[in-house]
């Protein structure tokens, strides 16, 4: 089960919900999420593209925040999106938690991790090249 809720510009919504369902029936198939997306003015405001937050439960997190800049062209904002997924995905699976109001990765402590250098960043910069091309890929077999 999924429940979808996106905000923000009219033309994002198709590709952003189309994006979060094949995401989930590729890698987040056995959970029932509920995903909230708000297209923001986040470099202007914040200095980022886009952030994953857990709403509610951090034990067993399936209800999530992605903010995401509203200016990104499609290219972009599928890598981004889909980096987003990936840390959502990293929630789900247990590799990312909080511990003692600490983040963690795998049970260790990351805290004093350069922002690029943490390994879910690393993780989620590697898979979001990769998620882009399976997800072009499958929307070209999809319009064939």
């Amino acid at each position: 089960m999924l429940y979808t809720e996106i905000t923000g510009l009219k033309k994002r919504k198709a590709l952003c919900n189309s994006i979060i369902i094949w995401f989930k029936s590729q890698h987040l198939k056995r959970y029932k999420l509920n995903i909230f997306v708000e297209h923001k003015n986040l470099l202007k405001t914040d200095g980022i593209y886009a952030s994953c937050m857990v709403c509610g439960s951090l034990s067993r997190p399936r209800e999530f925040l992605i903010e995401i800049e509203k200016t990104l062209d499609d290219e972009n904002y599928i890598r981004t999106l889909n980096h987003e997924l990936v840390h959502l995905q990293q929630w789900c699976r247990g590799n990312l938690t909080i511990k003692k109001s600490k983040l963690h990765w795998n049970n260790e402590n990351i805290e004093d991790y350069v922002y690029d250098e943490a390994p879910h960043e690393q993780e989620a910069a590697i898979m979001q090249d990769i998620l882009y091309k399976d997800f072009i890929e499958y929307n070209c077999l999809l319009t064939e």
